[in-house]
């Protein structure tokens, strides 16, 4: 019995499996305590400054109430916008001078991390990253939460494969499972976080499988303590919504259209301001403050629903559009505002999320559709919250790329998985619109444009294909006692420079180089007397007709060896061909062709070149 367990545990590579299992739940134990940190740093900052100083209390969700009862404080727009000034002042202060990279919403940054190659993340960054992110929040500033959860997360990923000497690999595979634990932790959904890590890395519908098993582990483990601290219940409350009718597609159609043309808006919106304060001519440090002071003009100049939406976190403002609570063009001012407000926290350096937002603006966008449509036809749309749910999903698939994980991700939040139909023809519509545009600019299009599966792809290619499949058989040989002039005479007629040298009995005794002929013409004095034999090199580089193309070009190197001579397995090696460093690369490029040819109907346009 004993033996046949390790007998199994060989054939599934146990040791191996268990370690990263180790791995991956300690990435989820930590992402789980860093999103459990955060909200208390969140809650806590909230209820002194937003609450205690400026009077500003927004609704909470039914699913996280409060941590503390309001205060009695009286709402004061002037302390408003003092907060949100200060608050960006604090938080540019604290980024810039101690980990400059921890600006703008952190899962960019680690995307840019896992695409780069080992998947690197500074210490320092996770820790200011958390500290900057609840005071742009708890100060006011529009933003989310799921930005610095995923760079703990990600960072100690990166972390724990430094201190353990992990491969590039297990690297990146430990940063994706960091990131995706935290957005399954702080939303509390499992799921989607485990596959938002695997998705939202390539601008098409393109999944990094290998991370999705290790993201699921540490979701699982994340999500679980962080739920076991602020309870189980979804994000949201929602009414039972349902699809029952076929022709309400038409509608969803619409919102999919819809949502697509306000992604391109809000990515247009938050890159140009984000440009803009670049261009302003003040310290780094103070841009933030810039960006919170115009924010709260802003929010003091709002009615107060709208001013629930658009500062801050708004979740509050979605739970009231669930419940159709406000109106649809209170609903559709909280859409257009809030995607001004996120631009100026986030676009001056400020930091936090972006997926919260992207909630808010797309669920307030489908609520307004919602009600428009439920007036003019009430008999055919009777429940215009559930465009709420459909709207979260289709604006942030279109915005983001990730139409899979966001479907799942707004099931998980609200807990309602009636609408799936719909939210699929929504988010489906919302992501074909939208294919060179993204709230993320470190996504691309897909791992064949990686830096970091460039080169796997390549050498996939190279592994599969032998020598004897492109090696030249017709080989122009060098007799061992020819003439120098003879010698001469040859290489002057063909376009190698090597050239295999065989005896009388015709077996391979060296290889001759041009450079060696052409050392040996300078001098001179005894071209007359000297024979190939005399001027071959006797330890050359050879390869068998089985080894693969990519062990050929690791000893081709890049070196000035342009041909390698391949040889047969026997004893007494004979000469059967030669292969070039062209011959390689021609072999590639045929492989390439065809393998795109039978996945993209013979379109190259994307495809990565072998750089030699």
């Amino acid at each position: 019995m004993r033996e046949a367990f390790w007998r199994f545990a060989r054939l599934i590579n146990l040791r191996a499996s268990g370690r990263m299992m180790v791995h991956c739940v300690m990435v989820g134990v930590v992402a789980g305590c860093g999103a459990l940190v955060f909200q208390w740093l969140l809650e806590h900052t909230l209820h002194t400054f937003l609450d205690g100083v400026a009077g500003f209390r927004a609704p909470p969700t039914a699913g996280e109430p409060a941590m503390h009862a309001p205060t009695d404080t009286p709402y004061s727009p002037y302390w408003l916008v003092a907060v949100t000034t200060l608050g960006g002042l604090a938080s540019g202060l604290i980024v810039f001078t101690f980990a400059p990279s921890a600006e703008g919403h952190g899962t960019d940054a680690a995307i840019e991390a896992l695409h780069s190659g080992r998947g690197e993340i500074p210490p320092i960054v996770p820790l200011v990253k958390t500290i900057a992110s609840s005071i742009t929040l708890g100060t006011g500033g529009s933003g989310g939460r799921e930005g610095p959860i995923a760079q703990i997360g990600a960072g100690f990923g990166s972390f724990l494969a430094r201190r353990l000497h992990l491969s590039s690999k297990d690297s990146r595979m430990l940063v994706a499972a960091g990131m995706g634990a935290g957005v399954g932790a702080i939303f509390r959904a499992p799921l989607a976080g485990a596959l938002f890590a695997a998705e939202v890395l390539y601008l098409e519908t393109e999944f990094e499988t290998e991370v999705l098993m290790p993201a699921t582990i540490a979701s699982i483990t994340a999500y679980s303590l962080y739920a076991s601290i602020f309870g189980w219940a979804p994000l949201f409350k929602t009414p039972m919504f349902s699809f029952n009718h076929p022709v309400e597609l038409i509608s969803y159609a619409l919102l999919g259209v819809l949502c697509a043309l306000a992604g391109y808006v809000y990515i247009r919106i938050f890159y140009g301001t984000r440009d803009l304060f670049k261009l302003i001519p003040l310290p780094n440090h103070l841009k933030p403050a810039l960006g919170g002071f115009l924010m709260g003009l802003v929010g003091v100049m709002l009615p107060e629903a709208v001013r629930m939406g658009a500062v801050s976190m708004g979740y509050g403002s979605l739970q009231l559009a669930l419940l159709s609570h406000l109106g649809a063009g209170t609903l559709l001012a909280i859409a257009g505002v809030k995607m001004f407000t996120t631009a100026l926290s986030i676009g001056s350096g400020g930091s936090a999320g972006i997926f919260g937002p992207s909630m808010v603006i797309g669920g307030s966008l489908g609520g307004a559709v919602g009600l428009w449509l439920h007036d003019l036809s009430p008999t055919l749309l009777h429940d215009p919250g559930s465009f709420v749910i459909v709207g979260m999903a289709g604006f942030f698939a279109g915005a983001a790329h990730t139409p899979i994980s966001t479907l799942i991700m707004v099931s998980e939040m609200t807990g309602n998985y009636q609408l799936l139909v719909p939210a699929m023809l929504t988010t489906s519509i919302a992501f074909m619109l939208l294919p060179r545009w993204s709230i993320y600019e470190n996504q691309v299009e897909n791992s064949h444009n990686s830096p970091v599966h460039r080169h796997e792809f390549e050498v996939d290619i190279l592994e599969e294909l032998t020598v004897e499949s492109c090696m030249v058989r017709v080989v122009q040989t060098i007799p061992e006692d020819a003439s120098f002039h003879d010698i001469v005479e040859t290489v002057m007629s063909r376009t190698h420079s090597n050239y295999p040298v065989l005896d009388r009995s015709g077996r391979l005794v060296g290889v001759l180089c041009f450079r060696d002929i052409r050392q040996f013409a300078l001098d001179g004095s005894l071209t007359d007397v000297a024979v190939a034999g005399d001027l071959m090199e006797v330890d050359f580089v050879t390869v068998r007709p089985g080894d693969s193309l990519h062990e050929a070009m690791q000893r081709i190197g890049t070196g000035k060896i342009e041909l390698l001579v391949v040889v047969s397995e026997d004893t007494e090696p004979r000469l059967l061909g030669v292969i070039t460093r062209s011959n390689i690369v021609a072999a590639y490029s045929r492989e390439l062709r065809r393998r795109r040819a039978t996945v993209e109907g013979d379109d190259e346009s994307s495809s990565p070149s072998l750089v030699l």
